[in-house]
């Protein structure tokens, strides 16, 4: 019996891959003289901030600290958040979906700018438990933030179904032998979401009832 929904964040929960490729674009642009596809900016989707950075210092042969970079992205990152906004419907449906289950976020961003946009976005009261991309060791497309986002909740990965919307966390969520439901981002709609037990369009149409129909097959 499912008993547990883990929120991948960006891409789901709030509007944000544009700012995102933005920032990320525009710094190694400055430094390195680097443009980043957009392309290859929705494949890495998923992975850890830092991991994130590493994946784009390595394909452009790059010879820079990854932490260093990264802490220039997230420097330029607070003139940039205010553009972030919820995905439309998302308010709705985690009020809908609190009345039957406990709630997660399983994020790729780091944990301090997690919480920022959980409590700037006034969206925090939902969520019974939060882990990020900089809490640990293997991020997407491994299973180890799915596992611990059920172990956080005190549910069997098995009692969980992850909502995703990048082709990585697809592939961990499945890796932790849990439910995945997809939902499209402009950005990650034309990845393969086939291993995806549900395919939505957006995150109003993730209701009560299509989750119980999982578990009936």
């Amino acid at each position: 019996m499912i008993k547990g929904i883990i929120f991948d964040m960006d891409g789901v929960i709030v509007d944000s891959h544009d700012v995102y490729y933005e920032n990320w674009n525009s710094v190694f642009e400055k430094n390195f003289n680097v443009s980043i596809s957009k392309k290859d900016f929705a494949e890495n989707l998923g992975h850890s901030a830092i991991h994130f950075t590493e994946v784009f210092l390595n394909k452009n042969n790059v010879n820079a600290d990854p932490e260093k970079v990264l802490k220039e992205i997230m420097e330029n990152h607070d003139k940039l958040k205010h553009k972030v906004t919820l995905k439309s419907g998302a308010v709705e449906t985690l009020t809908r979906l609190k009345k039957n289950y406990k709630i997660a976020l399983a994020t790729g961003a780091l944990k301090e700018m997690a919480l920022d946009y959980l409590t700037r976005l006034n969206i925090k009261k939902y969520f019974d438990f939060v882990i990020a991309g900089d809490e640990v060791k293997r991020a997407k497309p491994e299973p180890e933030i799915f596992i611990k986002a059920a172990c956080g909740l005190n549910f069997k990965p098995k009692e969980c179904v992850v909502v995703e919307d990048a082709m990585l966390g697809i592939i961990a969520a499945k890796k932790a032998n849990m439910y995945v439901i997809s939902i499209q981002d402009p950005y990650t709609k034309h990845q393969d979401h086939s291993m995806a037990d549900l395919q939505l369009q957006k995150i109003s149409e993730l209701t009560y009832e299509r989750i119980r129909r999982l578990e009936n097959g």
